[in-house]
């Protein structure tokens, strides 16, 4: 009978070493509740909280002076709902302060053993551990997945607008054309390019223009579903791979949707403003089946739709290959024309409709091609503005005409001359310069110089812009505001642009005579400008009822086919010498 008792108690002594060494390993504690009598009983308070023996004699019935307040309320919830039966396990984490003042986090797991014929708790059981150590792993972890995602989100969207950025859109792009392959399946790609943006951004300021990017991309995924690729390329540029587009017709209606949309005034900040956009189309398979060249011939397009003046939609075409190579050829027979001076300024009078006289010239580049004749500045205008040519046609044609109007004063007839200045000389700020130089090269006054610069030139870094041509006109050198009235502010710019003249744009003028909205807006523009002491000039006049509605109106010099078509400088002489105002109105 001893030996079996010794026998049972080795066991439970071992089984009791073995649970020691188990709850040691594992870092738990235990601690036994005895509810009826209030007495706890803890293990390892100083290997988790610090606590010497008598600390731990005095702290063992209630510990919640350790609890760190913030964690009270949840630690009390969390015990009472299990007293009370409502769970099946008591489960908490909390903080509690260790003996050398760090907040150590505890995780408690427990469970009651025993209750009265009642339900109340009587025995609670449970264990508790140190779990410090691993919330902090944790958080290293989930600040490493954050990070890690935060990478492959930069390295696949534009941080601006959140769209794709150009290196997801090239990858969708080859699983879309992998995709057709497979499924002999359709898709479109749009090519997007906000029209004038680059003005917008230089006069209104980086902050202004983002706000702008932003709520154009916002109204791109209002239109194209999710289903569709939205990619920002680069600064103002877009490109939207569209599945499942249905009929030819139906994604026409799409584009021009989306020209509506975009051109819709846009309320940023402090002001608001109206954009337009430019799209370019291709078509997989029908115009291509790689991925570069998909791209590629939506360029062209859109390059097309930017060529027509914007805020339109061009579809591929095979032509339009061929219309590249064209305008390549053509940029190199231009570059030549340059060099060896085949490009000459022709002339356009201005009629004073007070004197009767031809008061001034509007210079206007023309191209003498030795096989093509006069090629029109239409077809050629363009590509100088793109190549950045138009800089050196624009110092040639201001020569000629210096030139040309001290020739006509020589020979008595001392009439203006105006000019008009490109965007590259504009944004170059090196416009005093190069007419100082120009005067004193030609020894023309500086009184019969005009210069002409449109509304959207002066969008363009305005206030060095104003600052230069106000020291222009203090020379002497008069200065001019053309196409008024199709700009994007124009009677802001009226009062701090030192102006001379504005030359109403012939959209307005062709409509005097049979439009009352364009008559109306007409005479205001003229009574507007004369109370600024602003000459007008109104140009494009075609016939004798819009010159009858001027000179009523009391507008100051007229212009157009109705006077004269532009002419060579020879011809102007022999015209300034024989014009009689009376033989237009006979």
């Amino acid at each position: 009978m001893n030996y079996e008792l010794e026998k049972t108690q080795t066991q439970l002594a071992a089984a009791q070493e073995r649970l020691e060494l188990a709850l040691e390993a594992s870092e738990l504690s235990l601690w036994d509740w005895d509810l009826l009598e209030q007495q706890v009983y803890h293990t390892r308070t100083e290997e988790i909280l610090g606590l010497t023996t008598e600390q731990g004699q005095s702290m063992l019935l209630d510990l919640r002076p350790l609890v760190h307040p913030d964690d009270l309320k949840d630690l009390r919830k969390a015990m009472i709902g299990h007293l009370k039966g409502h769970t099946q396990e008591y489960y908490a984490e909390y903080r509690m302060r260790h003996a050398d003042g760090h907040w150590v986090w505890i995780e408690d797991r427990g469970r009651v053993v025993e209750r009265d014929e009642q339900g109340r708790a009587l025995r609670m059981l449970g264990t508790r551990r140190d779990i410090t150590k691993r919330l902090q792993n944790d958080e290293v972890l989930s600040a490493a997945q954050a990070n890690s995602k935060k990478v492959k989100y930069l390295s696949e969207y534009d941080a601006l607008t959140g769209l794709a950025n150009r290196e997801l859109f090239q990858q969708r792009l080859n699983e879309s054309i992998a995709y057709s392959h497979d499924k002999t399946n359709r898709f479109a790609l749009l090519h997007l390019d906000l029209d004038r943006f680059k003005v917008l951004n230089e006069s209104l300021g980086v902050e202004s223009a983002d706000q702008l990017l932003v709520q154009v991309s916002r109204r791109l995924n209002d239109i194209f579903s999710e289903a569709n690729t939205v990619a920002r390329l680069s600064g103002n540029e877009f490109a939207i791979i569209l599945r499942q587009y249905g009929s030819f017709a139906s994604l026409r209606r799409l584009a021009e949707l989306t020209l509506e949309r975009i051109s819709r005034p846009i309320e940023l900040v402090d002001k608001s403003l109206i954009i337009t956009t430019s799209i370019g189309i291709s078509l997989m398979p029908e115009h291509a089946i790689e991925a570069g060249d998909l791209l590629t011939q939506a360029s062209m397009a859109l390059k097309q739709a930017k060529y027509h003046g914007g805020n339109t939609v061009e579809f591929y075409h095979e032509r339009m290959q061929a219309s590249a190579l064209e305008r390549l050829e053509l940029e190199q027979q231009l570059r030549y024309a340059i060099a060896n001076g085949e490009l000459c300024a022709h002339y356009q009078p201005k009629v004073d409709l007070l004197t009767q006289k031809i008061s001034s010239v509007e210079a206007l580049v023309r191209w003498n091609h030795p096989e093509l004749g006069l090629v029109s500045p239409a077809v050629f205008i363009p590509i100088a503005e793109e190549t950045g040519l138009i800089k050196a046609i624009t110092e040639q044609v201001l020569e000629q005409a210096c030139n040309h109007a001290k020739h006509w004063k020589q020979h008595g007839y001392p009439v203006a001359v105006s000019v008009n200045l490109s965007v590259h000389h504009v944004r170059q700020g090196n416009i005093l310069g190069l007419v100082v130089k120009t005067l004193e090269q030609t020894g023309l006054p500086a009184h019969l110089l005009e210069l002409e610069l449109t509304e959207n030139h002066l969008l363009d870094n305005a206030e060095s812009v104003i600052e230069e041509f106000t020291r222009l006109r203090e020379l002497g050198v008069r200065l001019a505001i053309d196409d008024f009235g199709t700009g994007f502010s124009s009677l802001n710019y009226l009062k701090v642009f030192p102006a001379d003249t504005i030359k109403i744009d012939q959209a307005f003028i062709q409509g005097v005579a049979t439009n009352n909205a364009d008559a109306q807006i007409t005479k205001a523009v003229i009574s507007m400008a004369h109370n600024l002491n602003i000459k007008v000039v109104a140009e494009g006049i075609e016939t004798r009822e819009q010159l009858d509605f001027l000179t009523q109106s009391a507008c100051d010099e007229v212009q157009g086919y109705f006077i004269s078509r532009p002419i060579p400088a020879e011809q102007m002489l022999k015209l300034l010498q024989s014009f009689r105002y009376k033989d237009l109105i006979a």
